[in-house]
């Protein structure tokens, strides 16, 4: 067992969260590094995923940033994304951006 262990969240939800920390974890403040954890995923899902359940704001974002600063996702998930709402849309000009965006 690891004693006062450092806990950290990493890039994945801490650059979505206002208040960057790590907390010492103990038996004395287990109660407390938990609440912070759940607030910080709280935080994390509201300005991040949320947002994201319409496809629309994903492809949106997709196509306006360049494709390394894509979040959480590598090209090909991204452009899949893309071109499955261009499908659903049937808006051929999406459709063949995700195309370039992967293949070209």
């Amino acid at each position: 067992m690891i004693s006062n262990a450092t806990v950290g969240f990493g890039n994945s939800v801490e650059k979505y969260t206002e208040h960057k920390h790590s907390v010492l974890v103990s038996s004395e403040n287990i109660q407390e590094a938990a609440q912070q954890t759940a607030d910080s995923f709280k935080e994390a899902e509201s300005k991040y995923l949320l947002p994201r359940i319409e496809q629309v704001a994903a492809v949106e974002e997709y196509l306006t940033k360049r494709p390394h600063h894509w979040p959480m996702g590598d090209l090909f998930n991204c452009c899949v994304t893309i071109l499955s709402y261009g499908l659903l849309t049937n808006d051929q000009t999406l459709v063949q951006k995700a195309i370039e965006l992967e293949f070209v």
